[in-house]
């Protein structure tokens, strides 16, 4: 029993291990943290960022990093960064524990909205932290405190100021580390596909499948507003259509099968819509060295039948449309410049 568990237990560490890597790769830690970082401005190496970067509509959270997921040598190397700010030499690295809250990883959600052409680089992702807590378990003298309190105020960070018990400094943008990209040549291919299906009341989904996605339609709410007494009803109710229509939408639910969360599940988007809509979102993924975005466009219509209880579709109407951008990117393992 023992051994079994035993197996059991290495084989889940190693299904961490294998899931967790490459999160970590090509970040380049900041030599002091930032509050902020141009995400989407060109990267000129040795030089910097070269531009505002783009909108916050254009940012997205890739992913929120779980504790066992950070890399021993990742943190080691922000510990040392951190370290090295406060001038806290070797002889204060083995009495400082450094503690990091709710890291987070930023993206580029939209390569189009960048301006950025083949061949540039581009400041594509970056880590930051809530907060970082920080404890000396060893005596500071004044002078050196003095100096700990001037740098957490040059970071503009909020802060206790008693070390030896720990310090929590905390800000709105809070960034450790960045990655760069540079961009290859975009490719777009385009794939539409009609909506098929017939509602019933004991049947409210309608599915349809087009390129990586599975997308369904949940109108539930919308059948049971429009015949709330079915079937004890003789008569379709049309008159309450146009009213449960604005009134109750349209749950859907879009799999992306082409991105999987670490558990290897496949990442779910859910959103409503109003029944006889267009819906326009994207879809943006980094699927090994290609950004592929995919915008869609959704043309959605039901009807009443004139048999009880049912609605119908309106396939003439609707409809899917993906658009797919595909653009080949390359990591830049070592981006340089001063003071980053």
């Amino acid at each position: 029993m023992k051994k079994t568990l035993t197996i059991l237990l290495l084989t889940f560490v190693i299904q961490v291990q294998a899931q967790g890597q490459g999160i970590f790769d090509g970040f380049k830690i900041l030599n002091i943290p930032r509050e902020d970082i141009p995400l989407g401005a060109e990267w000129i190496n040795g030089v910097g960022a070269n531009g505002l970067g783009t909108s916050e509509e254009n940012i997205t959270i890739n992913r929120s990093i779980k504790s066992y997921e950070i890399d021993k040598s990742f943190k080691q190397s922000i510990d040392l960064s951190i370290l090295s700010y406060f001038n806290l030499g070797a002889d204060y690295s083995s009495n400082t524990s450094i503690d990091y809250t709710n890291l987070t990883i930023y993206t580029v959600k939209d390569f189009s909205k960048i301006n950025l052409r083949n061949g540039q680089f581009v400041i594509y992702e970056c880590i930051k932290a809530d907060s970082i807590f920080l404890k000396v378990n060893k005596d500071i003298n004044g002078t050196l405190k003095l100096k700990l309190d001037e740098k957490l105020k040059d970071l503009k960070l909020t802060s206790s100021s008693d070390f030896k018990k720990g310090v929590t400094f905390s800000g709105k943008q809070l960034f450790l580390a960045y990655r760069v990209f540079e961009l290859g040549n975009t490719k777009v291919s385009e794939k539409s596909k009609a909506i098929k299906g017939v509602g019933m009341t004991d049947q409210q989904i309608i599915e349809t499948k087009l390129q990586d996605y599975n997308l369904s339609f949940n109108y539930y709410n919308l059948i049971n507003c429009v015949y709330p007494e079915y079937p004890k009803v003789n008569i379709s109710n049309h008159d309450n259509f146009d009213m449960c229509s604005k009134k109750y939408l349209i749950a859907v639910e879009v799999i992306n099968f082409k991105s999987q969360k670490i558990n290897g599940e496949p990442i779910v988007k859910r959103f409503n819509i109003m029944n006889s809509s267009k819906t326009s979102f994207e879809i943006s993924d980094r699927i090994n060295s290609n950004i592929v975005t995919d915008y869609f466009q959704i043309y959605f219509n039901l009807e009443t039948s004139f048999r009880v209880g049912y609605l119908k579709l309106n396939e003439d109407y609707s409809k899917l449309i993906i658009r797919r951008m595909t653009t080949p990117i390359k990591m830049l393992k070592k981006p340089q410049a001063p003071g980053w």
